[in-house]
């Protein structure tokens, strides 16, 4: 575009100055024939003659006007359809370079829901919440999903990807979805592990921490696998127990993962988390930590959803609001007391 401009504006050229002086030539020849024309008709004011004159004027005029109209296409008119077109072509480019962020926002939203799981269930009994804070932008590879596995058994897990942003967002819902299928099957916890890592779509090299669990909403067993994730945390009555390992990380080694099980009683809350939400530090470099967790889950009344969004509140108290360094997604099931 500035190269049509700088040929429009610029007529110090050598095509600018030749246009220029054909037309100058033309108008001086023109008013040369004028002026015979009046000589003519002074000298011999004959009909014939002055006809002759005019008609010769009137060529002249012609020429003239379709020298000067060629040079406009050509210095002027040529150039601004050039301009037209180039600012046409940009004009769809930023259209549709907004339709692709668009298209993009759109996706990532999606993305963001199917991996911080909205928790829209729900089963008589028992209360769940989670949320999902990203890094960087809105999609993160952490993800947490609560599902029912059957009529009467939950399915829970939390998994960390190593990484942020999209790439580590799209390998953290492939492994929400293969997880979820090895559940269903009737895989246990630490079962679905193996057979997730036997698959061959493309998470052999893939680093990831996770807690999964199995939850009878009748009898309040729950069945569960650590893979190098933070300990979950299991309040009731004012005692926590940490649910720890249960085998290694998920990555390019296979490995073996138990199953363990705990009782969740009425009143009982499970609470997982990612490790960002413990390693975030303030100013002074100190880390939130898990006792912070345990001082959050103690105070709790026993909503899932307040003591998500106490968590989170203390969490944006604790390190001033600034921009996380790692993804933080939390996830707590609540069986109710029975007079509830």
């Amino acid at each position: 575009m500035n190269a049509e401009l700088t040929e429009l504006v610029d007529t110090g050229g050598g095509s600018a100055w030749r246009s220029m002086l054909t037309i100058s030539a033309v108008l001086v020849a023109w008013v040369v024939v004028g002026a015979c024309w009046l000589v003519t008709i002074a000298a011999q004011p004959s009909r014939s003659a002055a006809v002759g004159v005019g008609v010769v004027m009137i060529l002249g005029t012609v020429c003239l006007l379709a020298i000067i109209a060629r040079a406009a296409r050509s210095r002027v008119v040529r150039p601004l359809q050039s301009l037209a077109r180039q600012i046409a072509h940009d004009r769809d480019e930023e259209l549709r370079r907004k339709e692709a962020v668009e298209q993009s926002s759109m996706l990532a939203i999606q993305l963001l829901s199917e991996l911080s799981n909205d928790v829209g269930l729900q089963v008589s009994g028992w209360g769940m919440a989670s949320a999902l804070r990203a890094a960087e932008g809105y999609v993160a590879g952490d993800c947490s999903h609560v599902g029912l596995t059957s009529s009467t058994v939950i399915e829970v897990f939390v998994i960390d990807i190593a990484g942020h942003g999209a790439m580590a967002a799209i390998t953290a819902l492939k492994a929400k979805e293969l997880l979820k299928v090895g559940l269903r099957s009737g895989l246990d916890p630490g079962d679905v592990l193996h057979w997730l890592w036997t698959q061959d779509h493309g998470m052999h090299d893939t680093f990831m921490t996770a807690f999964i669990a199995t939850i009878d909403t009748e009898s309040g067993l729950c069945r569960y696998a650590n893979a190098g994730h933070p300990p979950a945390l299991m309040i009731c009555g004012g005692t926590i127990v940490e649910l720890g390992g249960t085998g290694p990380l998920f990555g390019p080694f296979d490995g073996a993962w138990a199953t363990h099980e705990v009782q969740l009683d009425h009143g009982a809350t499970l609470f997982t988390y990612t490790d960002g939400l413990i390693e975030t530090r303030d100013r002074s470099r100190s880390f939130f930590g898990i006792d912070r967790v345990k001082t959050l889950l103690q105070a709790s009344n026993g909503s899932v959803s307040e003591l998500v969004a106490d968590v989170f509140a203390e969490l944006d108290t604790f390190h001033s609001n600034r921009r996380l360094r790692d993804d933080v997604t939390v996830l707590a099931v609540n069986r109710r007391l029975e007079h509830a």
